[in-house]
């Protein structure tokens, strides 16, 4: 049966050959019957019978009756060698249609023969190619879509890694703090919950700014706190992208809720971080947003943790460090003078100078709050160059040395805040400013008494540095009274 099937292929195609011959000879007879009648160089295609009786009439004209029968029979011939080729044209057309369906079975009846044990063979083909041609069609989404998840599991692990971390961090609460007993006689606590109130803080200000209190805690052994050796302000300012340091003079004498007035310091021993941060509300007139508490042992660990830190040592400094109890392992009393990495220990020593010149000329406890701010300053240096990977191990291992009373949301809030700034710079400043303090005894300690407005106005300069109170209106409900004032004076 193929055989039989592949003859009449064959037999087609001559056939195909044939009519192809036929018309070429019709076009050639056209184009000599054109050349007759015309002297235009292009003749339309008119119909056959025209032209036969047109050449009829031009034989008659010309030449005689006997030269018009022999035209007239090589007419005919030509009228019907014409009328063939038409017949065979159409018998071509029939035959190529004839050969298509004929080549068409010749492909099917192979493919049967290839796939006669699957029937369904066709079906599947085709199927397999649109499923193909859909795989193309979506494979970009498809891609889009591992990516997007790629990186939901990588922030949503990243999260997870933070809030990890922030468990490793000790919070402390308002009641779990143990305050010591008031020093006031009732008449004299009375008197004064007369004349103190909550601060009320305008909160489209103060929502542009964070405050956060850092504190560093010296432990002595008297059953309550210990006492604040350094104490600082960092500052997010969100509408200059800034990052500052205030440092604030423990022994300015203040006015302490709950207690007689006393050196800044003494709020922090007698009632934690709570009391302190209302006491600087209440006496500078800033609003503090949490606060963050590190001891003396986490602090050397945490510059241990970052490699140690570089510090310039003057000549005085260098050999009062190498003689003195300050650098309490005798081991590392090796320092000199000039630049140098100090370890966590050493670190610490310098910080606590406070009877030798600073390198930038100040004495006494301003010279200490300048080295204090220039090692936190180095901390901050040498950790923003950190890579990532050292960055997340440094945090987790510096977060277990750290109390505070903010939420884990406000520290995710307030360390997002900061990171969006893409600030590496980190101003600082120095509360009481120069020239506006006299430094006296009172009840036999030594205090700064200080120019409140003065200062407060410095401080607030500083802070809420292009936030003008007077471009904010004021309506009723803007106000806030402080957060910590009905703790204190609940007894």
């Amino acid at each position: 049966m193929d055989e039989e099937k592949l003859k009449d292929a064959i037999d087609d195609r001559n056939q195909i050959d044939v009519k192809n011959n036929i018309e070429k000879k019709g076009r050639d007879l056209d184009e000599q019957k054109e050349k007759k009648g015309s002297s235009k160089p292009e003749v339309p295609v008119v119909d056959k019978d025209t032209v036969v009786e047109k050449a009829v009439a031009e034989q008659e004209t010309d030449m005689g009756l006997d030269t018009q029968c022999n035209e007239e029979q090589e007419i005919k011939e030509e009228k019907e060698i014409l009328e063939e080729a038409g017949s065979k044209k159409e018998e071509s057309d029939n035959s190529q249609d004839k050969e298509t369906s004929s080549t068409d079975e010749l492909l099917n009846m192979s493919f049967d023969e290839e796939h006669k044990e699957e029937p369904d063979a066709l079906e599947s083909y085709l199927e397999n190619s649109q499923d193909t041609d859909k795989k193309k069609k979506w494979s970009w989404k498809k891609k889009l879509l591992v990516v997007l998840c790629v990186l939901g599991l990588l922030i949503g692990g990243g999260c997870a890694v933070f809030y990890t971390m922030l468990n490793r961090i000790d919070r402390e609460r308002p009641e779990d703090i143990k305050r010591a007993h008031t020093d006031l006689s009732p008449e004299e606590l009375a008197a004064q919950q007369a004349t103190l109130r909550p601060q009320e803080f305008n909160n489209k200000i103060e929502q542009k700014v964070v405050n956060i209190l850092l504190v560093g805690e010296e432990a002595i052994n008297d059953g309550v706190l210990g006492r604040s050796d350094s104490m600082m302000v960092a500052t997010l300012n969100t509408v200059e992208k800034t990052i500052k340091l205030t440092s604030l003079m423990r022994d300015m004498y203040v006015t302490i809720p709950g207690y007689r007035d006393n050196k800044l310091n003494a709020a922090y021993h007698n009632g934690g971080g709570v009391l302190l941060a209302e006491t600087i509300e209440q006496n500078f007139g800033i609003e503090i947003d949490g606060y963050v508490r590190v001891n003396f042992d986490a602090f050397e660990k945490i510059v241990d943790e970052l490699g140690g830190v570089e510090i310039t040592l003057t000549g005085d400094e260098a050999h009062y460090l190498q003689t003195t109890n300050y650098i309490s392992k005798k081991s590392n009393r090796n320092v000199v003078e000039g630049k140098q990495i100090l370890n966590g220990n050493q670190a610490l020593g310098y910080c606590r100078v406070r009877y030798k010149t600073a390198s930038n000329g100040e004495a006494n406890d301003f010279g200490r709050t300048y080295r204090q701010r220039t090692v936190l300053k180095a901390i901050f240096d040498k950790y923003k160059h950190q890579n990532v990977v050292n960055m997340v191990s440094i945090a987790s291992d510096m977060l277990s040395y750290v109390t505070t009373n903010l939420s884990k949301s406000e520290m995710l809030s307030y360390l997002t805040t900061a990171a969006s700034f893409g600030t590496l710079e980190l101003e600082t400043f120095r509360i009481p400013l120069d020239n506006t303090y006299d430094g006296t005894k009172i009840d036999g300690k030594s205090v700064l008494v200080i120019d409140f407005d003065a200062n407060k106005q410095a401080l607030r300069e500083f802070i809420y540095a292009g936030i003008a109170d007077s471009e904010i209106k004021v309506e009723s409900g803007d106000m806030e009274d402080d957060r910590y004032f009905s703790y204190l004076w609940t007894d």
